[in-house]
């Protein structure tokens, strides 16, 4: 009996080992087919290429290509910029630009200005004609000497109207009936001018309106203004009564005469001719004025009292 049960018992336990070994390998085998399957769907991995001769490559060698993934960079970083504040001022610099040429329509002001000088009488009225300094004759009205002038008398104009160069003052003739002929001559050949002035330089004549003054016209008038000293003609002093009448001034007035400016070019150029080098440098010139067959001399000129020899004649023009 005792062999029996120990036969059951040892028939018993290789049944049961049998049993486990045919489920372990079952498991196995389910493992490795799982394996396999999931082996099988699983991406083809990057393998490294094959080397091969690139320079004899054979007909039957495949080549691996290996796959390149997009490769995406940050955003670079944004740049900073700096915000000015609310109240800042912006300064812009404009660029002066000056013509090359100065525009023809445009005209400077006048730089001229007006200049008082005198004609008076060659002589003081209360001296008798016996008491006179005599005259020193350079020429008689029929044969006067004519100079072309050396130096333009534009400019001299110019530089005695702001006072540099000497004072030139002119005397009239003593003798009645010439002063008219002569002032006649002046008037109607030459264009000068009678008018009064006020102690602001304004001037007056007898055409313009009351109480306008004349606004002269320093380009065409001389502003060398002779203020006449010493006994004037009739007919001057009814144009001065004409004047005072018209405008009723409310301050004195003194009488002047207006000079065109060619003809104070002429003659301030043709002195310079006369008194040579040596006219800037001179202090006072004077001269006396005469007339002779309706022509206009300036004889006895003088430079700081020291007789020049010459006349001059002036041109006329227009009609007389």
């Amino acid at each position: 009996m005792q062999g029996g049960d120990t036969e059951c018992t040892l028939n018993f336990d290789g049944k049961w080992f049998g049993s486990i070994s045919v489920a372990i390998s079952i498991f196995l085998l389910a493992i490795i087919a799982i394996y396999t399957f999931v082996q099988d769907n699983r991406q083809p991995s990057l393998t490294k290429p094959k080397l091969m001769d690139r320079a004899n490559p054979t007909a039957g060698d495949s080549v691996d290509v290996p796959t390149i993934k997009e490769i995406r960079l940050p955003p670079p970083p944004a740049p900073t910029i700096r915000s000015q504040p609310a109240n800042a001022t912006r300064l812009s610099v404009k660029k002066r630009v000056q013509p090359r040429h100065q525009i023809s329509g445009t005209k400077k002001a006048s730089s001229k200005k007006i200049k008082i000088t005198h004609d008076t009488l060659i002589s003081k009225p209360e001296l008798a004609a016996s008491e006179r300094e005599p005259l020193p004759d350079h020429g008689t009205p029929k044969t006067p000497i004519n100079k072309k002038p050396a130096l333009d008398g534009r400019v001299l104009l110019r530089m005695l109207e702001h006072d540099k160069g000497p004072h030139v003052s002119f005397a009239w003739p003593d003798n009645k009936s010439i002063r008219q002929r002569l002032f006649q001559t002046f008037t109607q050949c030459l264009g000068v001018r009678v008018a009064l002035m006020d102690k602001n330089g304004k001037l007056y004549r007898a055409d313009d309106r009351p109480g306008e003054s004349w606004p002269i016209n320093l380009d065409t008038y001389s502003g060398f203004v002779r203020r006449p000293h010493g006994a004037i003609t009739k007919r001057e002093s009814g144009l001065i009564k004409n004047i005072r009448r018209n405008h009723n001034p409310p301050s004195p007035l003194f009488h002047v005469r207006i000079f065109p400016r060619w003809l104070d070019a002429e003659l301030l150029g043709r002195i310079r001719t006369v008194i040579g080098d040596g006219y800037m440098q001179t202090s006072n010139v004077t001269a006396r004025y005469q007339i002779s067959s309706g022509t206009i001399l300036v004889r006895d000129i003088r430079a700081d009292g020291k007789s020049m020899p010459g006349n001059i004649t002036l041109p006329i023009k227009g009609h007389c």
